[in-house]
């Protein structure tokens, strides 16, 4: 399969679903950066996937998409790129136009770190602001921080963070092949990674209903399927068919 194919089944997918590809997602990172990293001269490709926005780029939030979105980040291959605020599932929603920046800060408000929006040491210069600090969407006490989400093991922000565990712990995750097994009519997209006789395999459910990845048949059709692997993240056993906006990620112990 083309790269260009590729870029267009995980953009249509991703679309399809909602969710947006942020400009530029899928060119080739800088040719000094790609000599510094990666010595083998390999071409990844930069994936940045804004989680919760909409058609105009506004961050309206929707959990279970930005776990989906989470794991396309750092499951697909290139460097995983992280807009603060996605973490804990930040939210936002751009204010009327005038000719200052003033209409962008709701987009991007203050990060999270407390419960207490108030709590000391918070950024919230602009709410002197009034015509942006009423449209604020983010609230204390909304769930939407570090501090509420640290110790929940279902929180979003722990979801980012066995993400980043698995891929700096497998190698297929950083530097191995990438191939997509399921067919392009698949609710579920699937994205396997290989690195010698390493294997993961993520299943990501892109529809609004349960469903199962359906493999195009071929001769290589045993390496990606379920058989074999163990969970390494996600809801469900190995073989259950997958929530709505739901990831299952196996892979080889």
């Amino acid at each position: 399969m083309g790269k260009g194919t590729i870029k267009r089944r995980i953009a249509g997918r991703a679309l399809a679903a909602g969710l947006v590809l942020a400009p530029g997602w899928d060119q080739p990172a800088p040719a000094q950066a790609r000599q510094a990293d990666n010595p083998r001269g390999e071409v990844f490709y930069h994936v940045f996937v804004r989680s919760f926005c909409d058609a105009n780029g506004d961050r309206i939030g929707d959990p279970a998409k930005a776990r989906a979105l989470a794991a396309m980040i750092f499951v697909l291959r290139g460097e995983p790129l992280v807009y603060y605020g996605q973490e804990p599932g930040m939210r936002g929603v751009k204010g009327p136009a005038e000719p200052t920046d003033a209409p962008d800060i709701p987009r991007r408000e203050a990060f999270a770190w407390r419960a207490d929006a108030d709590a000391p040491g918070t950024a919230t210069w602009y709410r002197a602001l009034d015509r942006v600090w009423a449209r604020r969407i983010n609230r204390g006490h909304d769930g939407v921080s570090v501090e509420e989400q640290d110790h929940a093991p279902g929180s979003l922000l722990n979801w980012y963070r066995r993400l980043i565990a698995l891929r700096r712990s497998r190698p297929e995750l950083d530097h191995g092949a990438q191939a997509f097994p399921c067919v392009e009519t698949s609710p579920v997209l699937c994205i396997a990674r290989r690195a010698r006789t390493r294997r993961t395999l993520a299943l990501i459910n892109l529809s609004g209903a349960p469903a199962a990845p359906v493999f195009a048949a071929g001769p290589s059709r045993q390496d990606f399927s379920v058989q074999g692997l163990v969970p390494l993240a996600g809801e469900g056993a190995v073989a259950d068919p997958i929530p709505a906006y739901g990831v299952r990620i196996v892979g080889t112990r």
